[in-house]
């Protein structure tokens, strides 16, 4: 199906009619639909999971209630357009991408947040609509609201990467007031609050804060390198003014190296976090368990000898390479059987080692001189433990 920019759509037919005097308001004429101009995907926000702020899932959205007749919308918003032949209402939802279309195109950031207030009043815990209004706020003059709302705890990891595209096609629900029809926040608010977070005039009790928005808007679009630098100082910051923002920032920062592959820089991190924040039970147990995935486990399980193909994910570094997880737990020593078909026996000098032994991941280390020309993605790895008894 052709997918429609908003800026295509709404641009041109956002027009105020004659139908529309009195107590309608505007109204919008959606006749011309497909015959709108088509954006390539080239010309939309590339699509790198959605936010976390998703709409809640359909069994918590299922007593929804819709938009009451008795309530309608702001008299000064277009509320009314032709689809197929007839009058329609905006419903609740539309008016979410009415809101995307202010903010983005107009600039209107009044006309957007009057947009999202309407249609955030029946539910007000709906994630994708908070976002969108924390993130206006950038340019409504509150720019700490929209920091604070990136706060986050020990127990969370990195955002997923927002994928939603910034646009609607014949079939977007522009009339529907459920609460599951809400559209993901798209990817061009996360980027335009990235800009104006980047020029906001922070004093100095305030670049801890600033630091951390603009890294946290960094990971929502799934740039993660820049992420971990942009969070980089405010982690580093041990001044008092600096808390909370300071150990979340390293917190953040250690769950993107994880997700990285750099297991060891994570745990640095989450030292850090914990000279800062003190022993909080939470990240005790983080580090704890990173302790564990790390250790150099010698002495052998006590269960069956048990044997488990699996791939090699990447190549990170000279002499590391990235292991899909067993689909098995091993207890004790595991040790590398046969990397890329060639078998490793006890006696060899140069047998790789297992660095790291995460749920998502594992780490496999060779030393220096070791042959490890058909090592690459999609090599096969034979490792042999002790099965778990647990």
């Amino acid at each position: 199906m052709r997918r429609i920019t908003l800026a295509v759509l709404l641009a041109s037919l956002l027009v105020p009619s004659a139908a529309s005097a009195g107590d309608d308001g505007e109204w919008i004429d959606l006749a011309t639909l497909k015959q709108a101009s088509v954006h390539s995907d080239a010309e939309l926000p590339p699509s790198p999971a959605p936010v976390t702020t998703q709409a809640p899932a359909p069994e918590a959205t299922a007593k929804a209630p819709a938009a009451p007749a008795e309530d309608p919308p702001p008299l000064e918003l277009p509320h009314r357009f032709h689809w197929q032949g007839e009058l329609r209402e905006l419903g609740r939802v539309g008016y979410v991408y009415l809101g995307d279309y202010y903010a983005v195109e107009e600039r209107d950031f009044g006309k957007a947040e009057t947009c999202y207030e309407y249609a955030l009043r029946p539910w007000p815990e709906c994630g994708p609509i908070q976002t969108r209004l924390e993130l206006l706020s950038l340019f409504t003059g509150d720019w700490l609201r929209a920091a604070e709302s990136m706060q986050v705890g020990f127990d969370q990891g990195a955002p997923p990467r927002v994928t939603q595209d910034y646009g609607i096609d014949a079939s977007t629900p522009l009339t529907s007031s459920k609460e599951a029809d809400v559209p993901a926040v798209p990817a061009i608010l996360f980027r335009n609050a990235l800009v104006q977070a980047r020029q906001v005039e922070a004093t100095p009790d305030q670049e801890a804060p600033r630091g951390f928005l603009v890294g946290r808007l960094l990971a929502f679009l799934g740039e993660t390198e820049a992420a971990i630098e942009a969070l980089g100082p405010v982690a580093l910051d041990e001044d008092e003014t600096a808390a909370p923002w300071n150990f979340q920032a390293a917190s953040q920062r250690a769950a993107m190296y994880l997700e990285a592959w750099q297991p060891e820089l994570a745990y640095v991190n989450l030292l850090q976090a914990e000279a800062l924040a003190g022993e909080h039970p939470v990240l005790m147990d983080r580090i704890a368990a990173l302790e564990r995935d790390m250790a150099l486990v010698a002495a052998p399980g006590e269960g069956d000898t048990a044997t488990v193909v699996v791939s090699i994910l990447g190549r990170q570094g000279q002499g590391r390479w990235i292991l899909s997880p067993p689909d098995l737990d091993f207890d004790g020593r595991v040790d590398v059987a046969a990397v890329a078909g060639q078998t490793l026996g006890e006696e060899q000098v140069l047998s790789p080692q297992l660095l790291y032994r995460g749920h998502d991941y594992w780490l496999m280390a060779a030393p220096l001189g070791s042959d490890v020309q058909a090592w690459e993605a999609g090599a096969t790895v034979t490792l042999v433990g002790a099965r778990s008894r647990g």
